[in-house]
């Protein structure tokens, strides 16, 4: 089954119109018009905070939050009934050298600009949290040359 990314993955912004700063979320589950969606929270915290968040250039609730932990994530609510989204479903991998695609919003020029990166996993590691956890992660190896994640792709889905 293709997954038509422009359904599921959204532009993450402020309402603050002076507030430049942006990033990327992608919709996990959707249910009479009520859009949830991932995202990074520093990615909330740029836009402005809680109050400020636009997805998709919906008003977006933050429904929750990681903030005083290691996670990084937020989940937010949108509500739009006229547009169609994709669900992208949450699955992990165990499989090094796995060819993978990142998807999400970055800076070009004045433009913010979507697209899709080849990347490959590179290595499985773990980080260790504040509170002594272990979290598993991945070294992300972008194909293209000489490339680097550009701002604006925090919360980007990994598929």
């Amino acid at each position: 089954m293709m997954i038509d990314f422009n359904r599921a993955v959204v532009l993450i912004t402020s309402s603050n119109p002076e507030n430049p700063q942006f990033g990327t979320g992608f919709v996990v589950h959707q249910n009479n018009g009520e859009i949830y969606l991932i995202t990074c929270f520093h990615v909330v915290e740029a836009v402005g905070g809680t109050d400020m968040v636009m997805a998709d250039r919906c008003q977006a609730r933050v429904i929750g939050s990681s903030p005083d932990t290691d996670f990084d994530m937020a989940v937010l609510k949108i509500y739009n009934q006229e547009k169609s989204y994709e669900n992208l479903l949450l699955d992990s991998t165990e499989n090094t050298n796995h060819d993978i695609q990142t998807v999400g919003y970055h800076q070009y020029g004045e433009q913010r600009l979507f697209d899709l990166l080849d990347a490959e996993l590179e290595k499985k590691t773990s980080l260790i949290s504040s509170s002594s956890d272990q979290i598993s992660a991945w070294h992300i190896k972008i194909k293209e040359y000489d490339y680097f994640l550009k701002p604006g792709r925090s919360g980007s889905t990994v598929v």
